[in-house]
């Protein structure tokens, strides 16, 4: 069952059940209601905290390698690299700010984002060294956007 009929159906029946306690004369406190923020999972997501920043710090560290030892490759690489970085910042921003409303929306955007960059990769002659460098960073942003170790709609 979808997480929103899910809150609504509890929702309702904790209503029910002050109206009965109610009429019965029974005191109702509101603290032992279950709050919706806890089953929303409305707190900071770890896992798409750490994933962003492994993601941005891991191309952060390729330009910066390019700037001081450029080797045979040019310095204007490392503005390709900055900016693959900066592309993981919505995912830090959203993970660490509590109840964001776009949290998933954007992780998950970024998770596709840093799939397809993986298998543009292989594609474009760089190897499998990016998309293995990029497995980590992909798995806990997975995590985080809840593409994998959710929690089943059965449950309830």
């Amino acid at each position: 069952m979808p997480r929103r009929r899910r809150n609504r159906r509890q929702r309702l029946e904790r209503q029910e059940q002050r109206q009965e306690a109610e009429a019965a004369g029974v005191p109702v406190s509101e603290e032992a209601a279950p709050s919706s923020e806890g089953t929303t999972g409305g707190g900071i997501s770890f896992s798409g905290a750490s994933g962003g920043l492994l993601g941005a710090g891991m191309f952060f560290a390729l330009a910066m390698e390019l700037l001081i030892d450029p080797g045979d490759v040019s310095r204007l690489a490392a503005i390709a690299w900055a900016f693959i970085g900066l592309c993981f910042l919505p995912a830090i921003w959203v993970s660490v700010v509590r109840n964001h409303p776009q949290r998933r929306r954007v992780l998950r955007i970024t998770t596709v984002g840093v799939m397809v960059l993986a298998m543009l990769s292989l594609f474009l002659g760089l190897g499998f060294s990016l998309a293995v460098l990029l497995a980590p960073s992909t798995a806990l942003l997975a995590v985080g956007a809840g593409f994998i170790f959710q929690r089943s709609g059965s449950s309830s």
